[in-house]
């Protein structure tokens, strides 16, 4: 219920566009990396706007469990859970 109420005060609050621009800034990427440029960085070593398709894909699944999955560790589960992606 508290997610619920939490969710409805951010759409009514923000745009979506700002919405995104939050979680980019503070999704859990493991190892204490927080936030999708310093993800890319540590992992790809690259800006997160030279990112290829597949890359971004795979940085896409990491908040899901990133102490679990992430580059480095678990290769074929990252792989696997990449190419579900809708």
């Amino acid at each position: 219920m508290i997610e619920m109420l939490s969710a409805l005060k951010l759409e009514l609050f923000h745009s979506k566009r700002s919405i995104l621009k939050m979680l980019r800034c503070n999704a859990p990427f493991g190892s204490n990396t927080v936030g999708l440029e310093a993800a890319t960085w540590r992992y790809l070593a690259k800006r997160s706007a030279d990112l290829t398709w597949a890359e971004a894909a795979a940085l896409a699944v990491l908040p899901n469990s990133p102490s679990l999955v992430f580059p480095g560790k678990n290769q074929e589960l990252l792989r696997t859970r990449r190419d579900e992606l809708p």
